[in-house]
Formats: C-alpha cells, structure tokens, sequence
C-alpha cells in the first residue's frame, strides 16, 4: 500500500466517527422502516421543532425539493402552510415521507378523508412538472451540492416561483468544507480531500468497505471500484460546488440573493471572528470561506417586475 493510503487508513480506523450517536438514536438497522421514520421524526420533524423554521411558510404554497423522508415537509403543513408538495427521485424515501405523513395523522387523530393537503411525488428537479408562478416557496435542504445541473434546478425554480417567491435553501455544503465529500460513515475524518487525492481516498475506502459491513452497505457503489469520490456515492451524486460558483449561478439564473450565510467550522471566539469576516463577498467567494466552513445558507429571491 502506497504511504499516503496507508496514512489515510490508519487516521480513518481511529478517527472518531462524528455520526455515532446516530445507531442509538435511530437504531442499529439502516435498511429498516423503523430506522428511517426515526429519521423522519428526530432528524427533520422534531429538529424544525426546536430549533424553528425561520422562513415565513405560514398559508404559503409550498413545494420541498429533495424532500426525503418528508419530515420537513410534514412539518410545515402541520405548522400552518396552506399546501406542500414534496419531490424526489428515492422511491425508498417517498415511500416512507408518505408512511411518516399517514403516522402523523394518525397520532393526531386525524381521519384519512380529512388528511393533510400534502403529497409526495416521485420527479426530478431538473424537470418539474408544475405551472409557471406556481407556488410562494421552495425549499431545498441538504440537497444543491448533490445536484449535478444545479444552473437547471435553479431556473426551474425560478420559473414556477411566483414573483417575489423565494427559494430557501437553509443548508448545502462546499465540497471543500469539513465534511464536504459525504463520507462520514467511512472515512469519519473531516477535509480528507484538501490533503489527499481522490485516488487515495477510493482506494482506502474501498478497502474500509471490504472490511466493515457497515461501510459496504453504506456505499455500495464501492464493489464497483470507484475512482473519483463522488462516484462512492450510491448515486454518483457529488457535483463538487463551491461558494463562489453558488453565488455565481444564483446570479445567472435572475435571483437576488436575499441572505447568504456561512457557517464556520471553529467555535468560541473564533467562529465568532470567523462569522464577521464571512460578511465580506469577497471572503465569501474565497477558498478561505470553504475550507473553514461547515454548511451555507441562503435565500433567493424572484425579482417583482
């Protein structure tokens, strides 16, 4: 083994895996139902719970891209939008978005004729099939590093938005920020890929994936004997943003770009520095801004003519 995959290796076998209290929160079966509505639940549901929805969705029109398990969505209708419809493309997902809705339902006594005006539709973003101006916001969470046209996903959204809409996007991670590659489950260790080479990277992953069960069914495109990171994922779903491209397509595509938040990687007093220097564009758009980031923010508008 090469010195760097082996460097690689021993730091991902006794690095500290930042997703382990996720087997006690949702259990130790990933492919389970049971496993996934707790995710719906305690990842989504109770999370916009406690820590607040802070996007004005209250007899909104709402539509979720990327919607998931549908726990946001279900939040949002039973907190006060007028309709919700949730998209995505994980048949998987949709199925349990709609088991977690019929749940909620039910734990609210609610009859299935006076069910909440909340559907869950398998498409792709990239060609949504909704009417011009259809609807006061859209929301897509954790998803826009993962789209790979994200020039196509935001004109889309532009165009069924209505005049003065917004595209919430309350989190999406620059390839280069802490945990940027989505390989928590593997490699566990953060900014792996600002000091060693994809090649490195596949090559110790899939020997992690050929050891650990775990990790194999994690990503199992690994069997496959991937050679770029994001064709690790079970998707190939990984389109390398950055900040400054980000700011770049949202101006392309006729946004105004409403806020745009990073959020720092470091704590105390130094996240704090970190936070009012991220106020510049200039140290936004930097490479600065994506190492020493863990996630970003933004609202977009759609401009009144």
């Amino acid at each position: 083994m090469k010195i760097a995959e082996n460097i690689l290796y021993r730091l991902a076998k006794g690095w500290k895996s930042p997703v382990a209290k996720q087997k006690t929160e949702l259990g130790e079966n990933p492919d389970s139902d049971e496993f996934h509505l707790n995710y719906a639940m305690k990842k989504q549901f109770l999370r916009c719970s406690s820590t607040g929805f802070p996007y004005d969705f209250y007899q909104k029109k709402v539509l979720e891209i990327g919607c998931g398990h549908g726990g946001i969505s279900t939040f949002l209708i039973v907190n006060g939008a007028k309709e919700v419809t949730g998209i995505d493309l994980n048949t998987f997902h949709l199925d349990i978005a709609r088991k977690f809705k019929a749940k909620v339902e039910q734990d609210m006594n609610i009859k299935p004729e006076n069910g909440f005006n909340l559907e869950f539709l398998e498409m792709n973003a990239y060609d949504m099939k909704f009417e011009p101006n259809s609807f006061d916001l859209i929301i897509a969470d954790n998803v826009f590093e993962h789209f790979m046209d994200t020039a196509k996903v935001l004109e889309q959204s532009f165009n069924i938005l209505k005049p003065g809409g917004q595209l919430v996007i309350p989190t999406f991670n620059s390839i280069y920020s802490k945990y940027g590659i989505h390989l928590k489950h593997g490699l566990k260790m953060p900014w792996a890929n600002v000091f060693f080479s994809e090649k490195t990277i596949c090559n110790v992953m899939i020997r992690l994936g050929k050891e650990d069960p775990y990790v194999a069914s994690s990503y199992p495109s690994l069997k496959n004997n991937p050679q770029k990171i994001k064709d690790i994922r079970k998707y190939g779903d990984l389109n390398s943003m950055t900040h400054k491209r980000f700011c770049d397509e949202v101006a392309a595509a006729g946004f105004k770009m409403k806020r745009f938040k990073i959020n720092p990687s470091s704590k105390s007093l130094v996240k704090e520095a970190l936070r009012l220097l991220y106020r510049y564009k200039w140290v936004q758009r930097s490479m600065f801004s994506n190492i020493f980031s863990v996630s970003a923010e933004a609202v977009l508008v759609k401009p009144v003519k």
